[in-house]
């Protein structure tokens, strides 16, 4: 295994739209640093009042002939609860492969020290717009927060402006929708100087004026009075409680008992500060997203990827899938994180339960002191200075047990005592990272990233996966993972990574297998 090597590292600072290829990237909590930190969602614009009005008949209007006028329409139903935006991908808007993403060279330089340029931005591209779109780094004031899903998940993300979704919507052509680019607010995804600013908490006074607003929304619209209500009777529950024991109290002490006036009084105020409580609790957390804990670790998160924070794919795997395609496609088709190369058979990484990126092999020489002057059955002599008492060990030749470690051959003899030396191989200061699930592909596979047109279901390399790589194909349909896989096709594993945040990985660094998956199925 010491042949195979990172061959290729990409990041996707905006979800579904071209990468960028790097020569080293930071692993953080949610994976590597500036990937999926920004994606875009679609909401549907609120209809015209005009538009509404037009609809509904007038009351006093009658047709020809003196008849009755027409019934009034029925009443409106009532709008479902907003739900989160629903985040765009390749899947839908293949055009999104046309989109170029450029981040200033300084902050993805291994070196770079944290400290952002006054101007930093990123700079975003696509055929037939005009002008590049400037998304700044470190915003100058609080992104306006808005709520988002991406498949399960839903949360809180920054909104970058009405510049960046008027760029994207006219990009994608949208009309009774509306795109916006969002930001990743919680930890990792971004580095503190850039995510600091975004998600900077606004004053008590900005805090105020939106629980003002939140107020009067709550009062025009009926939906939220059942939970107004329950948060009423509840908050008065609290001050009728705490009024009683304030007269309990003042009982006890002989004092008087306070008015219900002060009952009131109490309530109200219950209730406003845990309003208040409550939006400056929502404006100033951040949000977290865990991976699924079904394969991955308890304390593995991710920003905004579809659900695991790192992508890993083998050369040797496209190059075995390109011998079976009639157009051999690149391995951008696949979108992975870590791309490793090297003399490995194709789809090995199907056994590879762990690994290690990069680190540096130490060789430790220990030395085991063993009390003989000569071993049995060894002819060599030696000479033993006068009065040396001279001893013979019973005790059997030791034997390494342990597989990575090297016995040299030969024994060193001295007088009186014979010292075996044994060498132990360590890698120290490398990224450990689990494979944790086998990735399963989608029409996204089919979209061709040089010219934005998607083939279809029926397209390859899709239809060519499904012969090669189905669950069933690959052993992933036992009862080891899920049955269900048996119809799904796979290239390439999610990875979690624990290693610790600022940790590096560079092409060229050495994959160390350090665990292996024995369930997999056999290649004959």
């Amino acid at each position: 295994m010491s042949d195979v090597r990172v061959s290729g590292l990409t990041i996707y600072p905006v979800k579904s739209c071209a990468g960028i290829d790097v020569d080293a990237v930071t692993v953080t909590e949610t994976g590597f640093m500036y990937d999926r930190a920004w994606m875009l969602v679609e909401s549907r614009k609120p209809k015209a009042r005009s538009e509404e009005e037009a609809r509904v008949p007038s009351e006093s209007a009658e047709t020809d002939g003196g008849t009755p006028p027409a019934p009034p329409p029925p009443p409106k139903k009532r709008r479902a609860k907003p739900r989160a935006s629903v985040f765009v991908t390749q899947r839908t808007e293949p055009k999104l492969a046309l989109v170029r993403v450029k981040l200033p060279s300084e902050v993805l330089s291994p070196s770079w020290d944290g400290i952002l340029p006054p101007d930093a931005a990123m700079t975003i591209t696509a055929p037939g717009m005009p002008t590049a779109l400037e998304v700044p780094l470190a915003p100058a004031s609080p992104l306006p927060r808005c709520k988002v899903g991406v498949w399960e998940w839903e949360g809180l993300a920054g909104d970058e402006g009405s510049e960046a979704s008027e760029w994207f919507t006219r990009y994608l052509g949208k009309t009774k929708s509306v795109i916006r680019l969002v930001r990743w607010l919680g930890d990792g995804a971004l580095p503190p100087a850039v995510a600091a600013p975004a998600r900077r908490t606004a004053s008590i006074h900005d805090l105020a004026i939106l629980e003002t607003k939140a107020r009067t929304r709550r009062e025009r619209d009926p939906r939220r009075r059942a939970r107004r209500a329950s948060r009423a009777i509840l908050a008065g529950a609290m001050g009728a409680g705490a009024a009683i024991g304030s007269a309990l109290l003042a009982r006890a002490a002989a004092a008087p008992a306070p008015s219900l006036a002060a009952t009131a009084l109490t309530a109200a105020l219950v209730e406003t500060t845990w309003s208040f409580l409550t939006r400056w609790r929502r404006l100033t957390s951040k949000p977290r997203r865990r991976v699924d804990r079904e394969f991955g670790s308890p304390g593995s998160g991710s920003a905004f990827s579809d659900g695991y924070p790192i992508l890993l794919a083998s050369a040797a795997s496209l190059r075995e899938l390109n011998d079976r395609l009639a157009s051999p496609v690149p391995m951008s088709r696949f979108r992975p994180n870590v791309t490793v190369d090297g003399a490995i058979e194709p789809f090995a990484e199907d056994g590879w339960g762990g690994v290690v990126f990069g680190g540096v092999k130490s060789a430790v020489t220990t030395p085991r002191v063993y009390k003989e002057s000569k071993t049995r059955g060894d002819d060599d002599d030696f000479a033993v200075e006068p009065g040396a008492s001279v001893h013979h060990s019973l005790a059997p030749r030791p034997t390494s047990a342990v597989d990575d470690e090297e016995v040299s051959p030969g024994w060193e003899k001295k007088l009186g005592v014979e010292v075996r030396k044994r060498r132990s191989v360590r890698i120290k200061t490398g990224v450990e990272a689990d494979l944790v699930k086998p990735c399963s592909r989608c029409v996204m596979t089919t979209v061709d990233q040089s010219t934005g047109v998607r083939g279809g279901p029926e397209a390859d390399p899709l239809r060519t996966l499904y012969a090669i790589r189905s669950g069933r194909e690959c052993g992933f349909s036992t009862d080891t993972y899920k049955p269900e896989w048996s119809d799904e096709v796979f290239f390439g594993w999610n990875l979690c990574c624990d290693a610790k945040a600022g940790s590096k990985i560079r092409v060229g660094d050495v994959v160390t297998v350090i665990k292996r998956r024995d369930f997999v199925k056999s290649r004959e």
